[in-house]
């Protein structure tokens, strides 16, 4: 039997990798960090670049690696294979946080620690405006752009709302910011033995 797959080949819709914008792993991109997830790009110098993982949760909280986090209900993530010692963030306080860096809008990375920990611990951080991470994706100049070569990834805009949400259904719902092409890629399991 000759199975034509073309259906789940990446036809390049031309979107650009730059800051402020998502990565979508292809279906069955074979990496156990990066499958089916949505990364979104937060920095990008000389062709290289980096982000976050937005949707694959470690099943803790900040306050289980960060001791004066202790008893706060934030969910943490890992954000990608690189520094795993280090908190990231992501958040919707750039007025708040002295130092974070803008990335599109109203959304921004980083920024000062004792800031965050200081909104914390008055009640005033909202899980749903902020996201931590454990590590952080990167790509060396140009790996990025050969690893869009070989239809790894969709790249697109999404809007600010999609970034801190519900992170288990976020890589289906991706799909509906890309080309309905790929809307079958949906109901695809995860392993093609499954079917």
């Amino acid at each position: 039997m000759d199975l034509n797959i073309e259906w789940l080949k990446i036809k390049t819709n031309n979107v650009l990798p730059e800051k402020g914008k998502v990565l979508i792993a292809e279906p069955l991109l074979p990496d156990y960090i990066f499958s089916r997830s949505v990364v979104l790009l937060t920095d990008e110098i000389d062709n290289s670049h980096a982000g976050f993982i937005l949707n694959n949760y470690s099943g803790m909280k900040v306050g289980d690696v960060m001791e004066d986090f202790d008893g706060m209900d934030f969910d943490l993530f890992i954000g990608g294979p690189v520094e795993h010692d280090v908190l990231h963030f992501i958040h919707n306080y750039g007025d708040f946080i002295t130092n974070s860096q803008k990335v599109k809008g109203n959304l921004y990375v980083g920024g000062d620690y004792e800031d965050v920990l200081n909104l914390a611990k008055n009640g005033l951080l909202d899980p749903n405006k902020i996201r931590f991470f454990i590590g952080y994706s990167g790509w060396e100049n140009g790996q990025l752009k050969d690893e869009l070569s070989e239809n790894s990834w969709l790249v697109a805009d999404v809007n600010e709302d999609f970034i801190i949400s519900e992170h288990s259904t976020m890589w289906k719902r991706s799909l509906g910011f890309v080309e309905s092409r790929y809307n079958i890629w949906k109901n695809f399991p995860e392993d093609p033995a499954w079917n």
